[in-house]
């Protein structure tokens, strides 16, 4: 799971260097005009007292939380049940990965800040014109994907430390964002890179089946 993850981010960063490379040679200053803000007066008014509401589910819930958490549940049932056909990893390699996820997770997060931080940097740039729209198209469909990722490896570094079965949800979470980004980029990719994603994302699942016995 995590090699997949490493993989995809040296191919993204090589990417944005590849558009660094040609900015160079087209860099313009850009001067700041700064407004002055015009100050208005506060009105006093007096509001009625709101009566208290009960508490409902709201409408992005609704229509998009309970869908989207419905399709996760039902995803993670369907390919646990195709994985228990898979042969057994032994206990011993289970529990290699399972007491040094953390650490790779932590790896996972290094290299995601390495290619954020200058992606969200150029983004001023892309948008000036420099590049083609399907030169820049992998890059706007993969930094999405990539700080949700970066958010999830975050917030599972400790739950995953720990063996709780919130950080085995996080990790299965990025997975599925991984299949997403994979799917979406389909026509952005080589046939051989395309296919080596899936070969990874194969093994990804097999892995976070295997130990999801030890996260409780």
């Amino acid at each position: 799971m995590i090699a997949l993850h490493i993989t995809i981010f040296l191919s993204y960063y090589n990417s944005i260097k590849m558009l660094t490379k040609k900015t160079t040679s087209a860099t313009k200053t850009v001067a700041k005009k700064s407004a002055p803000k015009k100050t208005q007066e506060k009105k006093h008014t007096t509001t009625p007292h709101k009566k208290a509401s009960v508490s409902t589910p709201s409408a992005t819930e609704e229509m998009v939380v309970k869908p989207v958490m419905g399709f996760v549940q039902t995803a993670e049932k369907k390919l646990e049940e195709i994985f228990k056909q898979a042969p057994r990893m032994g206990e011993k390699w289970q529990m290699l990965f399972v007491e040094n996820l953390h650490w790779l997770i932590g790896v996972v997060v290094i290299l995601s800040i390495l290619v954020v931080i200058p992606t969200l940097w150029m983004l001023g740039l892309l948008f000036k014109g420099f590049f083609s729209f399907k030169m820049i198209l992998p890059i706007l469909i993969g930094l999405p994907i990539m700080l949700i990722n970066l958010y999830l490896c975050i917030t599972a570094y400790t739950p995953v430390k720990d063996r709780k079965k919130l950080g085995w949800n996080k990790m299965f979470y990025m997975e599925l964002l991984w299949v997403a980004y994979t799917v979406i980029s389909i026509f952005t990719t080589s046939a051989s890179g395309f296919v080596s994603s899936l070969i990874g994302i194969v093994l990804c699942f097999y892995i976070l089946f295997e130990i999801k016995k030890h996260y409780k």
